[in-house]
């Protein structure tokens, strides 16, 4: 059994409040205890999956949420297993080289803007980038939706080849959204995707099975308070807009080089074989 634990909803459950938070209209104050109706049955499966886990090996796809599944349950850690959201080689082997746009160029990959939920809150990073929009000239894209506010164009749906052909072209990918305990837990392929196709992951380091991951291949932004993390991202993304050509080449490239070596499914096989065999 695979658990996709990015979200490892359960833990909502402790960080909503029944009547929602302060500020919010009657009807989404409705839908917020609506919710948590709905994660309360959330909860009750996971004490499902808890059980099934006695029996029968299980995958999650991050260390962090893995332990915490087992301490949580006292589940014997050597049933369960964690096999990263990498890439296939076979999704990236015909994309050889990197592009290079006229201005700097960021992306997102999601359908979070407007964002909507505190843990996948993009709101800083929009601010931001459109602050500095003013002062350089930077392309800021969305794969996924047509979201077109200010200096950020939406590019609508695109299939995985051409998502990853797209990113090929792509300086900085962005997984930096506003700091958020419940981080702790995720592993977004998003940021694995970025790195094997040479676009730079600029990542929130709450997000610390990423940073665990991409020591040297992505650009880490530190976040002891939302205060601080605005600072610290617009400081951090001002450089990066500031590098020259050659230094942004040569750091997409290396970027590539080893996450293709590095972070691909297919190092993980032996992984994959031992729970395997544990199930049978």
């Amino acid at each position: 059994m695979a658990i996709d634990n990015r979200e490892y909803f359960y833990h909502k459950v402790k960080y909503n409040p029944f009547f929602g938070l302060e500020g919010m209209t009657l009807l989404r104050r409705f839908k917020y205890t609506m919710g948590t109706i709905r994660r309360r049955w959330i909860y009750r499966v996971r004490i499902i999956e808890a059980k099934l886990a006695e029996r029968h090996p299980m995958i999650f796809p991050s260390l962090e949420a893995k332990q915490d599944f087992c301490s949580r349950f006292d589940i014997n850690d050597s049933e369960v297993f964690v096999l990263k959201n990498y890439p296939s080689i076979t999704e990236i082997r015909d994309i050889k080289t990197i592009k290079v746009r006229k201005n700097v160029s960021f992306i997102y990959v999601g359908k979070d803007l407007p964002s909507r939920t505190p843990y996948r809150n993009l709101n800083t990073t929009v601010n931001v980038l459109c602050s500095l929009a003013n002062k350089y000239k930077v392309e800021v894209l969305v794969a996924g939706i047509n979201y077109d506010v200010a200096c950020f164009h939406g590019i609508g749906w695109l299939s995985l080849n051409e998502l990853y052909e797209m990113l090929t072209s792509v300086d900085y990918g962005l997984v930096s959204w506003d700091p958020h305990y419940i981080h702790w837990y995720f592993s977004p392929v998003k940021a694995y995707q970025y790195a094997v196709s040479g676009c730079v992951p600029v990542i929130t380091d709450t997000l610390k099975s990423l940073v665990k991951d991409m020591r040297n291949l992505a650009i880490v932004v530190r976040a002891n308070d939302k205060n601080s993390f605005k600072m610290e991202l617009k400081r951090t993304l001002e450089e990066l807009i500031m590098l020259n050509r050659d230094d942004r080449i040569s750091l997409r490239e290396k970027v590539m080089h080893i996450a293709r070596m590095k972070l691909i499914w297919e190092n993980q096989e032996m992984e994959l074989i031992e729970c395997i065999k544990k199930a049978q």
